[in-house]
C-alpha cells in the first residue's frame, strides 16, 4: 500500500471538521447519532472526505529509513486514514467534539456539539432567507451582525442558539413567524415583532397587499350578491309572472328577510331559494289550473241557462244565483238539475 502524507496540517484538520462533523450536524436533527466516516463508496476510510490536493503521495516510493534520514517521522508520512484516526482520537479525549463508541468501534459527533451546530445553522439560514425576501443589500453581513448583537433577554441570538432550551424555542418561533411573512404572497401575513431586523418595508408591503385583497374581495362579494339577486329575480319573473314581486319580497320561512335579499347572501341560500321558487311555481300553476277549470264550469252553466230560459233576464238571474257555487263537475251537475227539464 502506498505511503501517504497529509500536508498543511491546520488546513486538512479544518476540512475534516467541516465535512465530517459540521456538515452532517447541520443536516441531521439533534437526537440522531452522526457517525464520523468516509464518503461513498469507502465508508470505512476517512481520507476520501478531503480534497485530493490535500493528500500527497510523492513520498510513497521512498524507503521509510531514507525518509527518517530526511527529517520525516513515521507519523508524518503514515497513511492519511491513520493520521485522521489519531486526530479524532485526540479530539475524543475530552469528548466535547467526538466520542469513541467501543461497541461499534467508531467515532460519533458529541450530541451537545451536534445540537449547537444545528441550532446555529437553523437560525442563521432562516434569518438569511427572511433578509433575502426583504431585499436586504447584504444579507450575510446583516445576519452576522444580528446573530452577534441583537438583545434576547440580555444575550445574543448566537448564545441563545448555543444554549438551546426554551429560550431558543421561543426565539425560533419568532423568527419562523418572520419566515411565514416573507413567504406569504397569495395570502399575505403581517408580523409586528420584527426581531430588530430591517423588515418594515416588507411588513408595509404585506399590509398593503392585505388591504388590496380585502378591497378586491369586497368588490367581488358585491358583484356576486348582485348576480345571485338578478338570477333569482329573472327566474321568478319567468315562473311566477305578475306574482313574482309579491313572492320575492315575501319573508323566508322562520326568518325576517325576504327571499330576494336572503338568496343574494350566499350560493347555498340561492340554491335553497330556487327550491322554494319551484314549490311556489307548482302551487301557482295549480291555482291557475283550478281557476281555469272553474271558469269552464261557469261558462257551461251560462250556456245551459241561456238554453233553458228564453228570457235573458231570468237566465242571468239563475246564473247569478248559482255562479259562485259552480266550482266543480259535481256542483255543475247539481245546478244543471235545477234548470227546467223541458227547456234544457
Amino acid at each position: 500500500m502506498p505511503t501517504l502524507v497529509l500536508r498543511c496540517l491546520p488546513v486538512w484538520q479544518a476540512a475534516l471538521l467541516a465535512t465530517g462533523i459540521v456538515a452532517p450536524s447541520r443536516s441531521s436533527t439533534p437526537g440522531s447519532r452522526i457517525k464520523v466516516r468516509g464518503d461513498w463508496p469507502d465508508y470505512q476510510g476517512y481520507a476520501n472526505r478531503l480534497p485530493t490536493w490535500m493528500i500527497r503521495s510523492d513520498l510513497s516510493a521512498y524507503n521509510w529509513k531514507r525518509l527518517e534520514e530526511a527529517g520525516y517521522t513515521t507519523s508524518s508520512f503514515g497513511s492519511a486514514d491513520n493520521a485522521i484516526f489519531h486526530y479524532l482520537a485526540h479530539l475524543a479525549v475530552n469528548q466535547d467534539v467526538v466520542v469513541w463508541d467501543r461497541d461499534e468501534e467508531a467515532f460519533f459527533v458529541a450530541s451537545e456539539l451536534h445540537g449547537r451546530i444545528y441550532r446555529l445553522h437553523e437560525l442563521g439560514w432562516k434569518i438569511r432567507r427572511v433578509l433575502e425576501a426583504a431585499g436586504a443589500p447584504d444579507p450575510d453581513e446583516v445576519k452576522a451582525r444580528w446573530l452577534g448583537k441583537y438583545n434576547v433577554d440580555g444575550v445574543s441570538p448566537t448564545e441563545v442558539a448555543r444554549s438551546g432550551g426554551a429560550a431558543y424555542d421561543s426565539l425560533l418561533s419568532r423568527v419562523e413567524a418572520l419566515v411565514r411573512m416573507a413567504d406569504s404572497y397569495l395570502k399575505p401575513v403581517v408580523v409586528d415583532d420584527l426581531c430588530g431586523l430591517p423588515l418594515e418595508p416588507m411588513r408595509q408591503a404585506r399590509l398593503s397587499a392585505i388591504e388590496e385583497q380585502a378591497a378586491k374581495l369586497a368588490k367581488e362579494k358585491v358583484a356576486a350578491a348582485l348576480d345571485r339577486r338578478n338570477n333569482l329575480e329573472t327566474s321568478a319573473r319567468e315562473d311566477l309572472g305578475p306574482d313574482a314581486n309579491t313572492w320575492l319580497n315575501q319573508n323566508v320561512p322562520n326568518a325576517s328577510v325576504s327571499f330576494l335579499e336572503w338568496a343574494s347572501e350566499t350560493d347555498g341560500n340561492l340554491t335553497q331559494a330556487f327550491s322554494f321558487l319551484r314549490v311556489a311555481t307548482r302551487e301557482r300553476n295549480a291555482r291557475l289550473a283550478a281557476a281555469a277549470a272553474v271558469q269552464g264550469y261557469q261558462r257551461q252553466l251560462v250556456d245551459a241557462a241561456k238554453r233553458a230560459f228564453p228570457d235573458e233576464t231570468r237566465a242571468r238571474l239563475f246564473v247569478s244565483s248559482w255562479h259562485a257555487k259552480c266550482d266543480s263537475p259535481s256542483a255543475l251537475r247539481s245546478i244543471l238539475d235545477k234548470l227546467p227539464k223541458a227547456r234544457r
